[in-house]
């Protein structure tokens, strides 16, 4: 099996964390209120399941009514960059995770691809062949996954709100600036890597950088005003 780099297993770590705080401050309040114990997406990880629940894929479109394993199919898995939107079942809390393969993730945690809620309804990731996607929630949920439409940077774009930017250039390296109207998180992701450098509440002036990759995503997530720019530095090979 193909190393995790480590970074990768450092932001995927934390987004699994901060998914167990979450849920565990649910946890605690389904106790205190109903002494039923925990909710049932608390202990049943799908991954870990000899016979997981596999999600029902309708076109473009898959479905199930909780925990479940999502098999991409050939035409998903080509290494280029796909999203991942919800489309129902906003209502429960929705953690999806990613392994190479479904046998991976007995060995090693399934990278974390983020919380889909009512405000945070997609993301993007890389997916090559035997790649599997896991959705760990407690009620039922729609999911519709195509390949990602991005602008493609060339040099310099600048914007508002969120946006996908895709580049493919030789450059490794790229400033990024934002007025300072509300929060704004950039992810960077390659085929290699995930990371969030950008997690801030005000003024940005930044320089963001990632190993070489064919392709390179940004996923600026900016309230509706956020005033943002992105310039690749393109002398830097």
């Amino acid at each position: 099996m193909t190393a995790v780099p480590p970074r990768v297993r450092t932001y995927s770590a934390l987004l699994w964390i901060i998914g167990a705080v979450v849920i565990g401050v649910i946890a605690t309040a389904t106790v205190v209120s109903a002494l039923s114990g925990p909710p049932r997406w608390l202990t049943d990880f799908p991954w870990e399941q000899d016979s997981p629940a596999i999600a029902t894929q309708t076109g473009s479109t898959w479905s199930a009514t909780g925990n479940a394993m999502i098999v991409l199919p050939d035409e998903l898995t080509t290494g280029s960059a796909i999203e991942v939107r919800r489309t129902s079942g906003q209502g429960e809390l929705l953690f999806l995770g990613q392994s190479p393969s479904a046998e991976a993730a007995r060995d090693e945690l399934p990278q974390s691809l983020g919380i889909l809620d009512a405000v945070n309804t997609d993301t993007a990731t890389f997916a090559s062949p035997g790649t599997v996607l896991w959705v760990r929630t407690d009620g039922p949920w729609t999911l519709v996954i195509e390949p990602l439409q991005a602008e493609t940077v060339d040099s310099a774009v600048s914007g508002t709100g969120t946006r996908y930017l895709r580049y493919d250039g030789p450059s490794n390296t790229a400033g990024f600036r934002h007025e300072g109207d509300g929060t704004i998180t950039v992810e960077v992701l390659t085929a290699a890597e995930r990371e969030a450098p950008v997690i801030s509440l005000g003024v940005i002036d930044q320089q963001l950088t990632w190993s070489s990759s064919p392709e390179v995503v940004f996923h600026i997530i900016a309230e509706p005003g956020a005033v943002w720019s992105l310039s690749v530095d393109e002398g830097t090979p």
